[in-house]
């Protein structure tokens, strides 16, 4: 199992700022008031499968067809954050 943990994507920890909504009829001041609100933080942990200058990419599981095989065949729950919302990201050891 040695190859497949050298092929495995690195495990992370990312802080991240979700958006939100309000989906009601409110009156615009109660509207205003309640969107005055922070921003949503998060934090997620995957594996990261892709980092690009305007996104991370993790996913939840990985999946090898066996033991023996040193090749992903599967992901699974991939989520993508913009960079502009990721506020840390940390290896996790």
């Amino acid at each position: 199992m040695e190859s497949d943990q050298a092929m495995t994507p690195e495990l992370i920890e990312v802080a991240w700022l979700d958006s939100h909504s309000q989906s009601d009829w409110r009156g615009y001041a109660e509207l205003v008031k309640a969107m005055g609100a922070h921003p949503l933080l998060c934090k997620s942990v995957g594996y990261l499968v892709l980092a690009t200058e305007d996104r991370l990419v993790i996913v939840q599981s990985l999946s090898w067809s066996d033991e023996s095989s040193d090749t992903l065949e599967l992901a699974d729950s991939a989520l993508i954050i913009p960079r502009v919302a990721v506020v840390s990201a940390r290896r996790v050891t």
